[in-house]
């Protein structure tokens, strides 16, 4: 839980204000004015923040505003042996095509699994396969895709209910 200014660049002079509570962020862009930002910041917490929590109101008002349904996809490119794991809101079609336009081959869909909360869902099922992730962040793992299945179907029955 936190309320942060920070530049989204380092050194881009661009403030913004980051809200952070339980998986749900909120970010608005401030400007040049970094005092300004901390001013706001600093009105954010007086209003929506009470002994160190954030007020039910305001918890509600997020996630309100998030659209949450989706699924969590799994998928292969014949170039590397490595699965990308994350999740669409929309349809799995437009996804393989923003995602084959960056790659000589195109990525295939190995498995995909509706959820009611695909922020949540992906955010488990990466932290469940950290061990085998290609790189610092990403969505590209280095692991089998009958473990990745097993996972991914797990966190679904946890996240769905």
């Amino acid at each position: 839980m936190g309320v942060i200014v920070k530049e989204k660049e380092k050194g881009s002079g661009e403030w913004w204000i980051f809200v952070f509570y339980n998986g749900l962020k909120k970010t608005k862009k401030i400007g040049k004015d970094k005092k300004l930002a901390l001013e706001v910041a600093e009105k954010i917490k007086k209003r929506f923040v009470s002994n160190g929590k954030f007020k039910k109101s305001f918890i509600n008002r997020l996630r309100e505003k998030r659209k949450t349904a989706g699924c969590i996809y799994i998928m292969s490119n014949p170039m590397h042996n490595y699965l990308k794991i994350g999740f669409s809101q929309n349809s799995l079609k437009k996804r393989i095509t923003n995602l084959s336009t960056a790659s000589p081959a195109k990525f295939k869909i190995e498995y995909s699994k509706k959820v009611k909360d695909c922020f949540m869902a992906e955010r488990m099922v990466h932290k469940k396969l950290s061990y085998s992730r290609v790189g610092e962040r990403g969505e590209f793992f280095d692991s089998s895709l009958d473990v990745a299945k097993n996972i991914v179907r797990m966190v679904a029955k946890i996240v769905n209910g």
